[in-house]
């Protein structure tokens, strides 16, 4: 080999090393930013999982006095606590007074949940508390009656005006609806298309355009489909906002075309001599995708 040949040859493996250092260095920067992103949710998120609360110690009245929002007020809450405690708590307690009469007349020291307010005080994050409150806070927090405790509420509770008694589980039901109405719907309508077009359907003008046509839905952008439930299954026919039904359907109609593509893809992948062995020892065709194509698919 010439000196010419050998240099060319050792710029071209000296390209070849830059180009793969280049890729690895890519890669990294993106690993970096992706770790760098989750690290930041997690962070960010962790304060979550935990809820201020005070410990009180609070005596059923008869002459408790109902505030026009629907919980309690009375002195013991007005002097030190009632501007600390979440009202959410103070209107639980007219319908657990009616549920167990016998609280009347007893005192009981319980843990309840506070503001938000307190909560991010506690936290060290930006509050609207005023300075005798939060030398109050500071004085119940020397005192082991006020800390930070693991926010229950955040996987128990639903949706609510009040912060520190909003939780994930409004969201985690419906998404579980919605996932089990994708899967119902979408799943063997899906799965079922991609047999009839892969194993039963002939080529044809039809079978083309309906291929090309599903190639096209699978890339049309998902706010389509959700104008297209506003207005199909919403405004035509009627159904509530909020119904899991509406969101399964228009999620399940979005998805379809992915399945059928990915069931088409893999039905392909199933070597043809086993539907050319199946049919040879006389099964019939749903025979032979029953019980051989689908399973090994």
């Amino acid at each position: 080999m010439s000196h010419a040949a050998q240099n060319l040859l050792k710029r071209r493996y000296r390209a070849d090393r830059r180009f793969k250092a280049y890729s690895i260095g890519a890669l990294c920067v993106a690993i970096a930013f992706l770790a760098l992103f989750f690290t930041d949710i997690v962070l960010k998120a962790l304060p979550g999982l935990q809820q201020a609360e005070i410990e009180l110690t609070y005596t059923y009245t008869d002459d408790m006095q109902f505030d026009p929002a629907g919980g309690v007020k009375d002195e013991a809450l007005s002097d030190e606590f009632y501007s600390l405690v979440s009202r959410g708590w103070s209107r639980l307690l007219p319908t657990e007074v009616q549920e167990n009469p016998e609280l009347m007349g007893t005192t009981e020291t319980l843990w309840v949940l506070a503001t938000d307010d307190v909560d991010q005080y506690l936290k060290g994050e930006y509050n609207q508390l005023g300075d005798e409150e939060r030398a109050l806070v500071d004085r119940l927090a020397e005192d082991g009656r006020a800390s930070l405790n693991f926010n229950t509420h955040l996987f128990t509770n639903g949706d609510s005006k009040l912060p520190e008694y909003a939780g994930l589980r409004s969201a985690l039901v419906g998404s579980l609806y919605l996932v089990f109405l994708v899967f119902i719907f979408a799943f063997p309508l899906g799965v079922m298309t991609a047999v009839y077009l892969e194993e039963y359907a002939p080529e044809n003008q039809l079978t083309n355009w309906i291929e090309v046509n599903i190639n096209n839905l699978a890339a049309v952008p998902s706010i389509i489909f959700g104008l297209l439930g506003l207005a199909v299954f919403i405004n035509f026919f009627g159904a509530p906002r909020s119904s899991a039904l509406v969101g399964g359907l228009t999620i399940g109609i979005m998805t379809l075309p992915l399945i059928i593509i990915a069931a088409r893809a893999a039905l392909r992948a199933v070597p043809d001599a086993i539907r050319q062995g199946a049919l040879a020892v006389g099964a019939s065709r749903w025979q032979m995708v029953k019980d051989h194509v689908l399973p090994l698919a």
